[in-house]
């Protein structure tokens, strides 16, 4: 209790008070958003890998934030799974191959980045770690060279021998 009163009363109250807002802040709920579509639910399937969004299409929701899409194939929720003979689930693009009007809807999604823009960037940092390595190698070197010429200056103007062009004579 000693820590107590190095504290001023007004800072104590201080971190009473923010501790409470703290409090009633994390005990508030949250009120539901609306949904942004009244028309009907939609399953979708994604349907093929991501891939660069065309330069025509970045500013569209699903290029952000990493510029890459991946398309999806969607079907409402009220119409029944594509299966086959067996009652079996067939993935688009399995066994009967894709066809143009199987009754979904194309549409694309936002997804992460590309391996190939990662492998990019990674590449792209390791270079400019190496050029800044390199260029810090060689202002090391040559400041060295120009502190050791400067050292050996000094030492032969203590003792008393000339310097002509980097090699001292008496």
């Amino acid at each position: 209790m000693a820590w107590l009163h190095t504290f001023s009363t007004r800072s104590l109250y201080l971190v009473l008070y923010l501790c409470l807002f703290i409090i009633l802040c994390a005990a508030q709920e949250q009120p539901e958003l609306p949904r942004a579509s009244q028309g009907p639910e939609f399953n979708c399937i994604q349907f093929g890998v991501c891939e660069k969004c065309p330069p025509a299409a970045l500013h569209e929701p699903y290029c952000q934030p990493y510029g890459s899409r991946r398309l999806l194939h969607c079907t409402p929720r009220d119409e029944p799974p594509n299966n086959d003979d067996h009652g079996h689930i067939q993935a688009p693009g399995a066994a009967g191959g894709h066809k143009d009007n199987d009754g979904h809807t194309p549409a694309w999604e936002s997804c992460g980045r590309t391996h190939a823009k990662e492998r990019e960037e990674y590449w792209q940092f390791v270079l400019c770690n190496l050029f800044f390595t390199l260029l810090g190698l060689v202002l090391l070197f040559s400041r060295s060279q120009v502190v050791a010429s400067m050292q050996a200056r000094r030492l032969a103007a203590r003792i008393g021998v000339r310097w002509n062009a980097g090699i001292g004579t008496r």
